[in-house]
């Protein structure tokens, strides 16, 4: 009997273990490439969220500082000319000085004396990167300016003051107009007291002892007499004041128990009458500030040098102001390895044995007073 094969039984055999081997080599290959490249991929994705977040901080920072510093000392007058201020705030703290709207602190000391550290608006403490916070793999020790300035919601005085210490009257249109809005012992950010009148001659900053309403007007009485009686169309706005400083605020976002060791560019406004305001964040990851301060000592209104705060002798010959940040992005392991970067004072910052492998920028800007220079 003669047996013949199905081409069905032929179907079934299967691969030999060397097929087996080179199939399953193939696929690991494969399988590698494509992890390679998900993992390249990933860290180029990574990689560029860090930089453009760095560089929207870095552009966010910049122009909140210059705003404050080109607007420091105005008093509500379009000219150029410097108007000397007559203080009769009774109250103020040093740090409310028209005569230095714009000041500095080397390397931030000398700029907060208060027992407790200044808080944020979540009411964490700070720490702030000063000599004796800074210096670390947290917070590079950092200069600290500070800016002293009417509001930008000026408005005009309606009727002539009938004695120095007599009220001053605003339409009550433009009463509600005032940010921040004036109230008797206000305090920033919300409230405030301190206010500047000016015929752009003199000008006085008083405190405000009591408002009034009369017929479409709001009287504003102040705490003692002024210098002069303002007449209509004299400017009046409330004061403002802004510092701006780094600091940690110890927070533990990431949920390790370890506190990130990333910092931020704060803004805090006027302390009034020993009360301090909450610190508010400007832009996460700024590790470092340097101020330089463009002084005219030709008297031309251009800057002959720049110097830190040390070197600046009379303040109201300071004309321009030159900022240096340092911003690190907020991810670790966004390079391939740590990358020291010099700053623009010489400091060698991310090497040692505390590197990590974050992604930093530099950011520089000069900025002109407005009311000093051509």
């Amino acid at each position: 009997m003669i047996r013949t094969t199905s081409s069905h039984a032929r179907a079934q055999h299967g691969l030999s273990l060397v097929e087996l081997m080179v199939a399953m080599t193939l696929g690991l290959i494969i399988m590698g490439s494509a992890l390679q490249a998900f993992t390249a991929n990933k860290q180029s994705f990574r990689f560029s969220q860090a930089l453009s977040r760095m560089q929207e901080d870095g552009r966010f920072a910049m122009q909140a500082i210059a705003r404050d510093i080109r607007m420091a000392g105005y008093v509500g007058c379009s000219s150029r000319r410097q108007v000397a201020v007559n203080n009769v705030a009774n109250g103020t703290p040093p740090a409310v000085d028209l005569a230095n709207a714009l000041f500095g602190y080397d390397d931030g000391d000398g700029w907060w004396t208060a027992g407790s550290p200044p808080q944020d608006h979540l009411g964490a403490d700070l720490t702030i990167c000063n000599t004796a916070g800074g210096g670390n793999a947290t917070c590079q020790t950092s200069d600290i300016v500070q800016v002293v300035r009417a509001s930008e919601t000026a408005t005009l005085v309606a009727a002539d003051m009938a004695t120095a210490g007599g009220a001053i009257a605003v339409r009550q249109a433009d009463f509600p107009g005032f940010q921040p809005a004036l109230a008797v012992n206000g305090s920033t950010p919300g409230t405030e007291d301190l206010v500047l009148v000016t015929d752009c001659r003199r000008a006085d900053l008083f405190r405000v002892t009591a408002l009034a309403d009369a017929t479409g007007l709001k009287q504003i009485t102040p705490n003692a007499a002024l210098q002069q009686t303002y007449q209509a169309g004299a400017i009046i706005s409330p004061l403002v004041g802004a510092t701006y400083f780094i600091a940690d605020d110890n927070a533990d976002e990431d949920g390790d128990g370890t506190a990130d060791p990333v910092p931020a560019l704060y803004r805090i406004g006027v302390s009034d009458g020993g009360v301090a305001p909450a610190a508010l964040p400007v832009a996460k990851g700024v590790e470092m500030m340097r101020i330089n301060y463009g002084v005219d000592t030709g008297g031309d209104e251009y800057a002959d040098a720049y110097v830190d705060a040390a070197g600046v002798t009379d303040w109201s010959r300071v004309v321009s102001v030159r900022i240096s940040l340092l911003i690190k992005s907020s991810e670790d392991r966004v390079t391939d390895a740590p990358v020291p970067v010099t700053f623009v004072d010489g400091t060698v910052v991310n090497s040692g044995a505390n590197a990590d492998r974050r992604l930093r920028l530099v950011f520089s800007t000069t900025v002109g007073l407005r009311n000093r220079v051509p």
